[in-house]
This record gives C-alpha cells, structure tokens and sequence, in this order.
C-alpha cells in the first residue's frame, strides 16, 4: 500500500513537472550503440536541479499470498528493475547486488526463465533508443549468465523510449526511464 501511494505521488509531481520541457531534449544523436558501454551525443542531465544518480528500487516486505516463482514474489523479494546512468548500457556496481540476488533467485525457481526489457529517456531518435534498450537489456543478460544463468531461460527485448515509466521531460524522468525490467515466464 505504501509503495503504490509513493508510486502516486511520485506521478503526479512528474507530472505537474513535466510542462517544463528542457530544450536540449530534442537533441539530435550520432553513436554507435553497438559498440556497448557509454554513449555519447545523447545531452546529460541538469545535475543543478537534480542528481543523475538512479534510484534504485527497495525491495518490499514479501506477502505470503504470493505464489512462488512468480512475478510478485520477485517483486517482492529482489526488485523488478535496475536503472542505468545517461548514455551508458554499462551495468552500474549499485545494480549488481541486484543483478546477484535475481541469480540465486532464478536457481532456486528453475521452471522460470526472464524476459529482461531495455528501456531508455525520452531524449533521441528512436532508433538509437531502441539500439539503447536491446545494449542495456544485453549488458544485463551478459552479466546474468556469466553469474551461471543458462542463455535459454533469457530472452532480451528492447523498448527503447516507447514505454516510459515516468511521464514528464525532467532528470527524475529520465532517471526512472533508463532501465532494465524483468519479467518472470
């Protein structure tokens, strides 16, 4: 309950501050997402106004009415998502604990594979979004499976900015919608 309402409260002043729309956002892009790591060409956050640190999420107190090996029971107990820095696919040192613990939580609900979604700001073409997405989604993949995850029960998906977690055209914004979503199947 507490979470959906920060989640609320959350929206709402992003909302209210997204009617001011930086005007670098349109900015055009030039990089190679294949070559994995930094990106560059891609504007960088205000750190006036707010800090270019994503907010990771805090894993909630599990509910015992959750089944097992599902969606919300990772949720739960792990997190659903990790958050990447401006312009990189690089998975961050704060991810990685998280990254570690959705191993050992794969190996013990091995009947479950992951969808791991790239997602990335609003800022840029969407087609360097897109290359964006599948390079953080494969950043995490690469990371998992070198933990020990079988590449079979992985599959990478790109959304690129298609799907926003957060509405509005401001750092936090752009903080939330850089990410990696797992989806458990």
């Amino acid at each position: 309950m507490r979470v959906k309402f920060l989640a609320a409260t959350l929206v709402t002043i992003l909302a209210i501050s997204g009617c001011n729309r930086n005007a670098d956002n349109n900015a055009e892009l030039s990089a190679d997402p294949s070559a994995g790591g930094a990106f560059s060409g891609l504007p960088s956050d205000n750190a006036a106004s707010v800090p270019t640190q994503p907010v990771f999420q805090e894993p909630i107190t599990p509910n015992p009415g959750f089944g097992v090996g599902t969606q919300e029971q990772l949720r739960a107990e792990i997190g659903d998502r990790i958050f990447f820095e401006t312009n990189s696919s690089s998975v961050d040192p704060r991810a990685q604990p998280i990254l570690q613990s959705l191993v050992g939580w794969l190996n013990q609900h091995p009947q479950r594979s992951l969808r791991i979604e790239g997602h990335a700001d609003e800022r840029g073409t969407r087609e360097f979004n897109l290359a964006l997405g599948n390079s953080r989604a494969t950043a995490v993949k690469n990371f998992m499976t070198a933990a020990g995850v079988s590449p079979g029960r992985l599959i990478t998906v790109s959304y690129g900015k298609e799907r926003p977690a957060a509405a509005g055209s401001s750092p936090a914004a752009w903080s939330q919608n850089r990410r990696a979503v797992f989806v458990v199947f």
